[in-house]
Protein backbone atom coordinates (compact mmCIF):
# COMPACT_ATOMS: atom_id res chain seq x y z
CA UNK A 1 0.00 0.00 0.00
CA UNK A 2 2.88 2.38 0.72
CA UNK A 3 4.63 3.41 -2.43
CA UNK A 4 7.77 4.42 -0.55
CA UNK A 5 9.46 3.13 2.59
CA UNK A 6 12.87 3.97 4.00
CA UNK A 7 14.83 4.31 7.24
CA UNK A 8 15.88 7.73 8.52
CA UNK A 9 18.34 8.07 11.37
CA UNK A 10 17.24 10.93 13.59
CA UNK A 11 19.74 11.49 16.35
CA UNK A 12 20.87 8.05 17.44
CA UNK A 13 17.60 6.25 16.78
CA UNK A 14 16.64 4.96 13.31
CA UNK A 15 13.02 5.48 12.31
CA UNK A 16 11.08 3.46 9.76
CA UNK A 17 9.26 5.96 7.54
CA UNK A 18 6.51 5.10 5.06
CA UNK A 19 4.76 7.44 2.63
CA UNK A 20 1.33 6.61 1.23
CA UNK A 21 -0.31 8.71 -1.48
CA UNK A 22 -3.82 8.75 -2.78
CA UNK A 23 -7.04 10.59 -3.55
CA UNK A 24 -9.46 11.61 -0.79
CA UNK A 25 -12.85 9.90 -1.10
CA UNK A 26 -14.59 10.88 2.15
CA UNK A 27 -14.01 13.14 5.16
CA UNK A 28 -15.80 12.78 8.51
CA UNK A 29 -15.49 15.28 11.36
CA UNK A 30 -16.84 15.15 14.89
CA UNK A 31 -16.09 16.61 18.32
CA UNK A 32 -15.66 14.79 21.60
CA UNK A 33 -16.05 16.46 24.99
CA UNK A 34 -14.17 15.09 28.01
CA UNK A 35 -15.51 16.10 31.42
CA UNK A 36 -13.42 15.85 34.61
CA UNK A 37 -14.08 17.03 38.14
CA UNK A 38 -11.80 18.11 40.95
CA UNK A 39 -12.27 19.20 44.53
CA UNK A 40 -15.36 18.32 46.50
CA UNK A 41 -15.67 16.56 49.79
CA UNK A 42 -16.14 17.87 53.33
CA UNK A 43 -13.96 19.26 56.08
CA UNK A 44 -14.75 19.52 59.76
CA UNK A 45 -14.21 22.88 61.38
CA UNK A 46 -15.54 24.00 64.77
CA UNK A 47 -17.49 20.75 65.06
CA UNK A 48 -19.29 21.50 61.82
CA UNK A 49 -19.00 19.98 58.36
CA UNK A 50 -18.26 22.35 55.52
CA UNK A 51 -18.64 21.31 51.89
CA UNK A 52 -15.72 22.02 49.61
CA UNK A 53 -16.41 23.42 46.12
CA UNK A 54 -16.44 21.05 43.17
CA UNK A 55 -14.89 22.21 39.90
CA UNK A 56 -15.96 20.83 36.53
CA UNK A 57 -13.47 20.95 33.65
CA UNK A 58 -14.40 20.56 29.98
CA UNK A 59 -11.95 19.57 27.27
CA UNK A 60 -13.06 19.51 23.65
CA UNK A 61 -11.28 17.27 21.14
CA UNK A 62 -11.85 17.62 17.39
CA UNK A 63 -11.48 14.46 15.32
CA UNK A 64 -11.12 14.10 11.59
CA UNK A 65 -11.29 10.77 9.74
CA UNK A 66 -10.00 10.87 6.18
CA UNK A 67 -10.64 8.05 3.74
CA UNK A 68 -8.48 7.99 0.63
CA UNK A 69 -7.74 5.61 -2.22
CA UNK A 70 -4.08 4.79 -2.79
CA UNK A 71 -2.29 4.50 -6.12
CA UNK A 72 -2.71 0.74 -5.97
CA UNK A 73 -6.51 1.09 -5.64
CA UNK A 74 -6.81 0.20 -1.94
CA UNK A 75 -9.00 2.20 0.43
CA UNK A 76 -7.50 3.21 3.76
CA UNK A 77 -8.08 5.89 6.36
CA UNK A 78 -6.33 7.98 8.99
CA UNK A 79 -7.72 9.78 12.03
CA UNK A 80 -6.29 13.14 13.06
CA UNK A 81 -6.94 14.71 16.46
CA UNK A 82 -6.93 18.48 17.00
CA UNK A 83 -5.48 19.08 13.53
CA UNK A 84 -6.90 21.59 11.10
CA UNK A 85 -6.17 19.55 7.99
CA UNK A 86 -8.46 21.01 5.37
CA UNK A 87 -9.28 18.61 2.58
CA UNK A 88 -12.26 17.26 0.69
CA UNK A 89 -13.09 14.52 -1.77
CA UNK A 90 -10.88 14.62 -4.84
CA UNK A 91 -7.85 16.19 -3.20
CA UNK A 92 -4.46 14.52 -3.61
CA UNK A 93 -2.75 13.82 -0.28
CA UNK A 94 0.33 12.09 1.10
CA UNK A 95 0.43 10.51 4.55
CA UNK A 96 3.74 9.95 6.34
CA UNK A 97 3.82 7.33 9.07
CA UNK A 98 6.76 6.25 11.16
CA UNK A 99 8.08 4.75 14.35
CA UNK A 100 11.32 3.60 15.90
CA UNK A 101 12.72 0.47 14.29
CA UNK A 102 12.07 -1.71 17.36
CA UNK A 103 8.45 -0.51 17.65
CA UNK A 104 5.88 -2.41 15.58
CA UNK A 105 3.23 0.35 15.68
CA UNK A 106 3.15 3.19 13.17
CA UNK A 107 2.02 6.72 13.96
CA UNK A 108 0.89 9.50 11.63
CA UNK A 109 3.71 12.05 11.51
CA UNK A 110 2.73 14.25 8.58
CA UNK A 111 -0.27 14.78 6.30
CA UNK A 112 0.35 16.74 3.11
CA UNK A 113 -2.36 18.09 0.81
CA UNK A 114 -0.92 18.43 -2.70
CA UNK A 115 -4.04 20.12 -4.04
CA UNK A 116 -4.05 22.88 -1.43
CA UNK A 117 -0.30 22.96 -0.82
CA UNK A 118 -0.80 22.66 2.96
CA UNK A 119 0.35 20.19 5.58
CA UNK A 120 -0.09 19.37 9.26
CA UNK A 121 2.15 17.61 11.78
CA UNK A 122 0.04 15.93 14.47
CA UNK A 123 1.47 16.55 17.93
CA UNK A 124 0.19 13.27 19.26
CA UNK A 125 1.86 11.17 16.58
CA UNK A 126 5.23 12.90 16.90
CA UNK A 127 5.16 12.80 20.71
CA UNK A 128 4.21 9.11 20.81
CA UNK A 129 6.76 8.10 18.19
CA UNK A 130 9.51 9.98 20.04
CA UNK A 131 8.63 8.68 23.51
CA UNK A 132 8.24 5.05 22.40
CA UNK A 133 11.86 4.94 21.27
CA UNK A 134 13.15 4.81 24.87
CA UNK A 135 11.25 1.83 26.24
CA UNK A 136 14.01 -0.74 26.66
CA UNK A 137 16.71 1.16 28.53
CA UNK A 138 14.58 1.81 31.62
CA UNK A 139 13.71 -1.87 31.98
CA UNK A 140 17.42 -2.70 32.07
CA UNK A 141 19.00 0.23 33.92
CA UNK A 142 16.58 0.50 36.85
CA UNK A 143 16.87 -3.16 38.00
CA UNK A 144 20.65 -2.93 37.57
CA UNK A 145 20.69 -0.01 39.99
CA UNK A 146 18.73 -2.08 42.50
CA UNK A 147 21.10 -5.04 42.14
CA UNK A 148 24.11 -2.77 42.60
CA UNK A 149 22.68 -1.38 45.84
CA UNK A 150 21.93 -4.90 47.11
CA UNK A 151 25.55 -5.89 46.48
CA UNK A 152 26.75 -2.80 48.32
CA UNK A 153 24.28 -3.52 51.13
CA UNK A 154 25.61 -7.07 51.30
CA UNK A 155 29.19 -5.95 51.81
CA UNK A 156 28.20 -3.29 54.30
CA UNK A 157 25.69 -5.16 56.50
CA UNK A 158 26.48 -8.83 56.19
CA UNK A 159 29.94 -8.31 57.67
CA UNK A 160 28.33 -7.12 60.93
CA UNK A 161 26.85 -10.51 61.69
CA UNK A 162 23.19 -9.77 61.00
CA UNK A 163 20.90 -12.78 60.57
CA UNK A 164 19.87 -13.99 57.15
CA UNK A 165 16.20 -13.02 57.61
CA UNK A 166 17.05 -9.47 58.55
CA UNK A 167 19.50 -9.28 55.66
CA UNK A 168 16.90 -10.53 53.15
CA UNK A 169 14.28 -8.03 54.34
CA UNK A 170 16.77 -5.17 54.19
CA UNK A 171 18.01 -6.25 50.76
CA UNK A 172 14.49 -6.26 49.30
CA UNK A 173 13.73 -2.84 50.79
CA UNK A 174 17.04 -1.43 49.55
CA UNK A 175 16.49 -2.82 46.06
CA UNK A 176 12.99 -1.36 45.83
CA UNK A 177 14.15 2.02 47.17
CA UNK A 178 17.06 2.13 44.74
CA UNK A 179 14.88 1.27 41.77
CA UNK A 180 12.27 3.91 42.63
CA UNK A 181 14.86 6.58 43.45
CA UNK A 182 16.82 5.93 40.28
CA UNK A 183 13.72 5.93 38.08
CA UNK A 184 12.27 9.20 39.40
CA UNK A 185 15.56 10.91 40.21
CA UNK A 186 17.74 9.98 37.23
CA UNK A 187 16.05 7.96 34.53
CA UNK A 188 12.76 9.90 34.48
CA UNK A 189 14.30 13.38 33.98
CA UNK A 190 16.84 12.05 31.47
CA UNK A 191 14.10 10.30 29.51
CA UNK A 192 11.97 13.47 29.51
CA UNK A 193 14.91 15.56 28.25
CA UNK A 194 15.84 13.07 25.55
CA UNK A 195 12.22 12.73 24.44
CA UNK A 196 11.87 16.51 24.20
CA UNK A 197 15.01 16.79 22.11
CA UNK A 198 13.88 13.88 19.95
CA UNK A 199 10.49 15.51 19.31
CA UNK A 200 12.19 18.72 18.21
CA UNK A 201 14.56 16.83 15.92
CA UNK A 202 11.69 14.81 14.44
CA UNK A 203 9.57 17.90 13.81
CA UNK A 204 12.54 19.64 12.21
CA UNK A 205 13.13 16.65 9.96
CA UNK A 206 9.48 16.62 8.89
CA UNK A 207 9.34 20.37 8.28
CA UNK A 208 12.72 20.91 6.64
CA UNK A 209 13.21 17.68 4.68
CA UNK A 210 10.06 15.65 4.13
CA UNK A 211 7.75 18.64 3.63
CA UNK A 212 9.74 20.18 0.75
CA UNK A 213 10.34 16.70 -0.68
CA UNK A 214 6.60 15.98 -0.85
CA UNK A 215 5.83 19.37 -2.36
CA UNK A 216 8.11 18.57 -5.32
CA UNK A 217 6.51 15.22 -6.14
CA UNK A 218 4.15 14.98 -9.15
CA UNK A 219 0.48 14.58 -8.38
CA UNK A 220 -1.25 11.23 -8.52
CA UNK A 221 -3.52 12.50 -11.28
CA UNK A 222 -0.52 13.40 -13.43
CA UNK A 223 1.06 9.97 -12.93
CA UNK A 224 -2.20 8.23 -13.85
CA UNK A 225 -2.47 10.27 -17.03
CA UNK A 226 1.11 9.42 -17.95
CA UNK A 227 0.38 5.72 -17.46
CA UNK A 228 -2.67 6.05 -19.73
CA UNK A 229 -0.56 7.56 -22.52
CA UNK A 230 -1.28 11.24 -21.98
CA UNK A 231 1.45 13.82 -21.53
CA UNK A 232 1.45 17.25 -19.94
CA UNK A 233 4.16 18.57 -22.27
CA UNK A 234 3.01 21.36 -24.64
CA UNK A 235 2.41 20.42 -28.25
CA UNK A 236 4.97 21.52 -30.83
CA UNK A 237 3.74 24.33 -33.08
CA UNK A 238 2.49 23.22 -36.48
CA UNK A 239 4.66 24.07 -39.47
Amino acid sequence: MSYERFTAKIGRTPFDISITRGTVTEVRKWDTTHVTTSGGGYIQKNQMLHALPTYVHYHNVSNEQIWFRTESGQDTDITLTNCDFRCRAGHQISVVKGSATHNKNEYVLLAFNHTMGTSVIPRGGVATAASKSFGRSGKIICPMAGIALVMYYNDLIFSKGISLDEWALGAVAASFAATVAFYFGVYGPVKWLRTTLRKRALRKYLEKELGPYLSCLPSVEKKLKERAGFTSAPLAPAR
